[in-house]
């Protein structure tokens, strides 16, 4: 397999963020060599769809608790994030949800559950798809 394939865009809007209550509902793609297809079902549809010979490839992957809440320093607004990952140079990549429009460089105290301030984390630059770089 060549690494290339790996190399795609995923929507920001795609990344799970919670683990589905009901694991059956959970998407899946399906490929069908000889028909030369590609479609979009669910888990719960395996038993129609699965032929003696068949090969099912699983993705073992988690949803990581990778939710981020706290304050914008400069407004007190409500901010909510996910953190992505961490980029070459150490600074996080996020996906930003607030009320307002964020302008960078923008910081935000991030806090625990209980609103207790943990992190001083500052938005550094928008990328696209929502996302953002960040740096604690």
């Amino acid at each position: 397999m060549s690494h290339e394939w790996l190399d795609y865009e995923l929507p920001a809007e795609l990344v799970a963020q919670y683990p589905l209550p009901n694991r059956a509902d959970a998407r899946m793609m399906v490929v069908d060599r000889a028909a030369d297809t590609i479609e979009h079902r669910h888990v719960r549809d395996l038993p129609e769809i699965l032929r003696r010979g068949d090969r099912l490839v699983v993705n073992n992957t988690k949803v990581i608790p990778a939710s981020l809440r706290g304050k914008r320093i400069a407004t007190g607004g409500r901010w909510q994030g996910l953190f992505l990952g961490v980029a070459a140079d150490g600074s996080w990549e996020v996906i930003c949800k607030t009320r307002g429009k964020l302008k960078a460089p923008e910081a935000v105290m991030l806090e625990d559950r209980n609103g207790r301030p943990l992190l001083k984390l500052f938005l550094l630059e928008r990328l696209d798809g929502g996302r953002w770089l960040a740096r604690p």
